[in-house]
């Protein structure tokens, strides 16, 4: 069974600096050894289509980078989508990280 997730980050980077920082963490997420593979990602202005998968499943999804905030639409198969809550909130936790303003933290 599927379970559709979504998820918003506020920012106070603009859009194109939220672009630039989310493009620089999908390079570096794909050169570390991570549980979760980023097999497919794509760039249509400021929206992201992506494919990945973990724990032999795969999974669909987009971020919409606004200029206050990105949105994060994912569908989560199978089990993936029995442990949806834990893995939004490490999706979330990183996603803010990333997206923080310089000279915070």
């Amino acid at each position: 069974m599927s379970k559709p997730v979504t998820m918003t980050v506020s920012h106070q980077l603009g859009q194109d600096q939220a672009i630039k920082r989310i493009k620089d963490g999908i390079v570096k997420a794909k050169n570390m050894s991570l549980p979760l593979t980023i097999e497919e990602d794509s760039w249509a202005d400021n929206v992201l289509q992506f494919r990945v998968s973990a724990m032999g499943q795969s999974c669909l999804g987009q971020i919409e980078v606004l200029p206050e905030m990105v949105k994060l639409e994912v569908t989560l198969p199978g089990v993936l989508g029995f442990f949806a809550d834990k893995c939004m909130s490490v999706v979330r936790k990183r996603a803010q990280l990333l997206l923080q303003a310089p000279g915070r933290g």
